[in-house]
C-alpha cells in the first residue's frame, strides 16, 4: 500500500494507467483538464476527488489494484463549482474547474479614430505618405538617379582617399593563370569545366 502524499504533506503527481491527459486555463477563468480514458470504460468505475490545489480521480477495478491519476492543478480552484462531463463517443473525461482568484480581463478602450473609423470611406480612400529629408541628411550627394560607389567613399567620414577600380580580366590572363603540372594528361572525353 503506497502513499498519495508526499512526507511534507504535497500531494504526488501520479498517473498509474499512464492515461493521456491535457491542463490549460481558458479566458473564462476556468481550468480545463481533458483526460482520455478507454472507450468502453464504465464511468462508475472512476471516482472523482477535486481539491483546491490538486484533483484525483480513482479507477476502480473489481478483484485487481485500483488505479490513480492525481495531479496538481495550475492555479487554486473552487471544487464545489466544478463539473465533470464525459464523452460516449470517445471517452474522453473533460474537468471544468472554476479559478478562486481570478479578474476578467478589461476590455482596451476604443480610441476615438476607432469609433469613427468606417471600413466602406476607407476603401475609397487613397494613403499618401510622404517623406521628408532630414536637415544634414544628403550633404553633397545627390540623392536622385544611380548610386555611384566612389562618391560614397569619398565623402564617408575618416576615409583616405581610397581609390575603386574596375579589375578587369582578359581572355589571355585567364589563361595564364591556370597553372599546369608536368605530368598532367588532358583526357579527351572529358568535357571542360565551366
Amino acid at each position: 500500500n503506497r502513499s498519495l502524499f508526499k512526507e511534507d504533506g504535497t500531494p504526488r503527481q501520479l498517473n498509474d494507467g499512464k492515461w493521456q491527459f491535457s491542463m490549460n486555463e481558458d479566458d473564462q477563468g476556468n481550468v480545463i483538464v481533458r483526460i482520455q480514458f478507454p472507450r468502453f470504460m464504465d464511468s462508475s468505475m472512476l471516482d472523482m476527488d477535486i481539491q483546491p490545489t490538486y484533483f484525483r480521480i480513482t479507477v476502480k477495478k473489481p478483484e485487481k489494484a485500483d488505479k490513480y491519476l492525481q495531479l496538481h492543478l495550475p492555479a487554486e480552484v473552487k471544487p464545489d463549482d466544478s463539473a465533470a462531463q464525459r464523452s460516449q463517443n470517445t471517452g474522453e473525461l473533460k474537468l471544468t474547474c472554476p479559478k478562486v482568484y481570478w479578474v476578467p480581463p478589461t476590455k482596451p478602450s476604443k480610441l476615438k479614430d476607432e469609433e469613427n473609423w468606417n471600413p466602406s470611406k476607407a476603401r475609397n480612400q487613397t494613403a499618401v505618405l510622404e517623406v521628408k529629408p532630414k536637415a544634414n541628411q544628403g550633404q553633397g550627394l545627390d540623392l536622385k538617379g544611380p548610386v555611384n560607389p566612389r562618391s560614397i567613399v569619398k565623402n564617408s567620414p575618416g576615409s583616405t582617399d581610397a581609390q575603386i577600380r574596375e579589375i578587369k580580366t582578359t581572355e589571355t590572363q585567364k589563361k595564364a593563370a591556370k597553372v599546369e603540372d608536368d605530368d598532367f594528361e588532358d583526357d579527351p572525353d572529358c568535357p571542360p569545366l565551366e
